[in-house]
């Protein structure tokens, strides 16, 4: 089964939030300042006797940092993911993201000196950080990066962690997750997707796990995600402030009646009711929480069309 990562600042109300956590198996935390309070928040619900938590991924934040011109320093990454550790559930797994070095400037692109000194820096993080917390902490190779880079990171660890432009066009993304996927599962190494979700690169690329933020928001938004009849996941606007309200199937309000319903009893199932729904965010992220679980319990892992790679 696809280990799911759900990501993201929350803002759940206090009483809701065991709900949610018991919906959760597996949760992505960033460790940058913004999200502070969101990590303090999720690493109390751990301890809930009702939290379905099994497993914790913690990323640097260094992307965050990046596109606000700052960088996160390893000793202060170090002394937070340690402070995190500690504060979370004893019996969860917990995996690391390797602190990476970006290289140039947020909306500038880097010079292939800047390149090769980022991913040098890298390495020596991914050094210290292996050290001190063994095997938990994931590589990661960036689809803009060479073949070698490939290569090298697959032979970091039996765990690692792939990124994918979210700005390159799709079929171009997918077919580089599926050729880097490819090479990765020949040598028996596991690859989590960072933030490259969506149902069409899931249904190609065979991730051993991943992560988004999709769930929390569309529910921000003011809108739900459920299992359609066909069993994909669609999304509709439900709050009662959604500007799409008057426009017709882009707003619960305007759906046929038959399809209404179907929505009704998938609320239902998950234990709130249209009320909740259309008037309180926490009640849509519970929802698509519970959309989500149910979703990946009918995913079936897909098999790459074997084409001439890239890597083999």
């Amino acid at each position: 089964m696809l280990r799911y990562f759900l990501s993201g600042a929350s803002g759940i109300r206090n009483e809701v939030l065991p709900r949610v956590a018991a919906l959760i198996p597996y949760r992505l935390l960033s460790m940058h300042s913004a999200f502070k309070g969101n990590t303090k928040t999720w690493t109390a619900v751990s301890h809930h006797p009702d939290s379905g938590m099994k497993e914790v991924m913690l990323d640097s934040g260094a992307f965050t940092a990046f596109t606000k011109g700052h960088k996160v320093e390893l000793n202060d990454l170090i002394a937070t993911y340690d402070d995190t550790i500690r504060k979370l559930n004893p019996k969860l797994q917990v995996w690391l993201i390797n602190l990476d070095v970006i290289p140039g400037s947020f909306g500038k692109v880097a010079t292939p000196s800047e390149v090769v000194d980022a991913l040098a820096r890298s390495d020596d993080n991914y050094k210290i950080l292996k050290k001190r917390y063994g095997s938990r902490v994931l590589p990661v190779f960036h689809q803009t990066e060479p073949n070698s880079r490939l290569r090298e990171v697959v032979g970091m660890n039996d765990f690692v962690a792939m990124g994918f432009r979210q700005d390159f066009a799709e079929e171009h993304r997918i077919r580089c997750a599926e050729e880097s996927l490819e090479y990765a599962h020949s040598k028996g190494i596991l690859v989590h997707g960072l933030a490259t979700t969506g149902y069409k690169m899931l249904s190609r690329a065979p991730f051993d796990t991943v992560d988004s933020a999709t769930w929390l928001y569309i529910a921000a938004m003011g809108g739900i995600s459920y299992v359609s009849e066909s069993g994909t996941i669609d999304s509709i606007a439900i709050s009662q402030e959604s500007p799409q309200q008057r426009t017709l199937r882009a707003h619960y309000r305007t759906l046929p009646y038959d399809e209404q319903q179907f929505i009704l009893n998938r609320i239902a199932e998950a234990g709130t009711c249209l009320k909740e729904i259309e008037s309180d965010l926490s009640y849509r992220i519970l929802f698509n929480a519970h959309q989500m679980r149910e979703w990946l319990k009918s995913y079936k892992r897909p098999v790459i069309k074997r084409e001439q790679g890239l890597f083999l």
